[in-house]
């Protein structure tokens, strides 16, 4: 609660300071020309950052400003709500944030990340895209002995270490970029933390895969640059472009186009799935049973944001040609 108020302090100051520029400082003429340069900015950096942060960056300015804004007239009395206008809103986060809505949401994606796991074996190395995926705890030296946490998306990690050894040891690439804000200092130079390194060093400290079989790639930030990534390391490596891919199942359908158009042959081991246990999604018959499924839960809200998420880099992918429309 405290966090709560504080945040919405914070956005009623925001919205003065806004009100204020842009009744004293920014001239009228001026205002449409600033709506339109913003709008120009934001779509250069939609298409040149091919990993988003940039625009997602400036997504969370933009929705801070207006939030603000919005309480600001609100509080001032300027802006009329209706009924009906408040009534569509509570209804929307009603349903987003019921256990029913968001299972059936992300039942559909991971039921066609769960079809594509079906698919047969072709061979190649094991990729695994693995940013985000560990939180790194203490950084000791030397660094076979630093801890390293995996996070609610680390599934894929001893998943991919059990592929690679099923499957007579094949090779593990790891794609995943530096972390975010973590540096290492080695010989008094501090350079970022790579955690495609944190995931090599935790499989092989834990004896899940030889160090040897381990190939990290550093520069993976999100599934478009770990695909050309990998696509480059594979060419430069006499790999073939035969690969088994593993990340979770919300995102396999946009990672598995994403690197078919980049010309590998990829077989889907979809992981990190929510709602469909035993490869078969969980169904109750008895309405009394799932009435609790429309009692609304923070946990219920997050699957839906995921799953929103996940269709909005998807059109982003189709629109920038990344991936088939």
């Amino acid at each position: 609660m405290f966090e709560l108020l504080c945040l919405i302090l914070i956005l009623i100051g925001l919205g003065l300071l806004l009100q204020y520029v842009i009744s004293t400082v920014i001239p009228t003429q001026f205002l449409a020309g600033l709506g339109v340069l913003a709008i120009l900015v934001f779509l250069y950096f939609l298409f040149r950052e091919p990993d988003g942060r940039t625009v997602s960056i400036l997504l969370s300015v933009l929705i801070l400003a207006l939030l603000g804004l919005f309480l600001y007239y609100l509080l001032r009395g300027g802006l009329k709500l209706t009924p009906s206008m408040i009534a569509t809103v509570v209804a929307l986060l009603w349903l987003l944030s019921t256990p029913l809505i968001a299972n059936y949401v992300l039942g559909v994606e991971e039921q066609r990340a769960l079809q594509l796991s079906a698919l047969p074996d072709n061979g190649g190395p094991i990729v695994v895209l693995g940013q985000g995926t560990t939180r790194p705890n203490l950084r000791p030296t030397p660094p076979d002995q630093m801890q390293v946490q995996l996070t609610s998306r680390g599934d894929r990690i001893p998943y991919a270490a059990q592929l690679s050894r099923s499957l007579g040891g094949r090779t593990l690439i790891v794609s995943a970029g530096p972390h975010d804000g973590v540096v290492e200092t080695r010989n008094n130079q501090s350079t970022p933390a790579i955690e495609a390194n944190d995931i090599r060093t935790f499989l092989a400290v834990l004896g899940l895969v030889p160090n040897g079989s381990i190939i990290p790639e550093p520069t993976g930030t999100d599934i478009r640059t770990s695909a050309v990534s990998v696509r480059k390391l594979l060419d430069d490596n006499g790999l073939g472009n035969q690969i088994v891919l593993v990340t979770s199942a919300l995102s396999m359908q946009r990672a598995n186009q994403t690197f078919i158009n980049l010309g590998m042959r990829v077989t889907p081991r979809p992981t990190d799935f929510h709602v469909l246990s035993g490869g078969t999604r969980a169904r109750q018959t008895d309405t009394l049973r799932r009435l609790p499924e429309l009692v609304p839960s923070p946990q219920a809200l997050g699957l839906s944001i995921q799953a929103v998420g996940e269709l909005l880099q998807t059109l982003r992918y189709r629109v920038l040609g990344w991936t088939p429309l």
